[in-house]
């Protein structure tokens, strides 16, 4: 098992240094789409839905997250035992409350139980976790899965990830880029916990359509 610790540097890592998201797993693995930086003078994005799926009304209103840009994929396949083995990769700038630094939200949906937002590792690793006070279980009565949700890099992180019946793992990671003097708490871990719950459901179908190739949103 890969210490979550440091998971989280190696993601962070990975993510801030390289930013590069491609659907499969090589080098670092991390999936090799990256919105465009925002503006000076950001402008941000009026749709209702952020990358097929993702409501604005939860960033905004629950997550005082306003979108500049976006970038997202989704491929479908089959598995050698004839299993979906979808995939949908969504990454989203923008400001946060009144910051003027840059916030990001990535979303991965991956086959093989692997949680894959920044860096592949498996989902039994949180199992396996000891029990403390940051790696919060997490269940909703009406989809079936189970997950976990928590805060790292000093607070200025939060992760929820969630395990599906057929297998598929989904990983949501909200972080600033270290320039905004910002710490998450409680309240920002029931915004995190309504956007994981609408996405549960939301992303699987759009996954299984036809192959999206990456796309930016506005284009740069």
């Amino acid at each position: 098992m890969i210490p979550r610790a440091v998971r989280v540097v190696r993601g962070w890592v990975c993510g801030l240094g390289v930013l590069a998201l491609a659907v499969g797993v090589a080098g670092c693995g991390c999936p090799d789409i990256e919105a465009a930086p925002p503006s000076p003078t950001p402008t941000f994005l009026a749709q209702e839905t952020m990358c097929e799926v993702v409501p604005s009304r939860i960033l905004v209103e629950e997550m005082s997250f306003r979108t500049t840009d976006y970038a997202f994929e989704h491929h479908t396949s089959t598995g050698e035992n004839g299993a979906n083995t979808d995939t949908f990769i969504c990454n989203l700038n923008g400001r946060q409350g009144s910051m003027t630094a840059t916030f990001r939200i990535r979303i991965a949906y991956w086959p093989g139980a692997t949680l894959n937002a920044s860096s592949p590792y498996p989902f039994s690793d949180l199992d396996n976790e000891p029990p403390n006070n940051d790696l919060q279980p997490i269940s909703f009565d009406d989809v079936e899965g189970r997950g976990y949700i928590w805060i790292t890099n000093r607070n200025r992180a939060i992760t929820a990830a969630w395990l599906y019946p057929d297998n598929h793992a989904l990983e949501i990671q909200l972080f600033t880029n270290g320039e905004a003097d910002y710490a998450y708490d409680q309240d920002d871990i029931a915004a995190m916990t309504d956007l994981l719950h609408a996405l549960i459901p939301a992303i699987p179908p759009v996954a299984a359509r036809t192959d999206q190739s990456r796309t930016w949103v506005p284009f740069p």
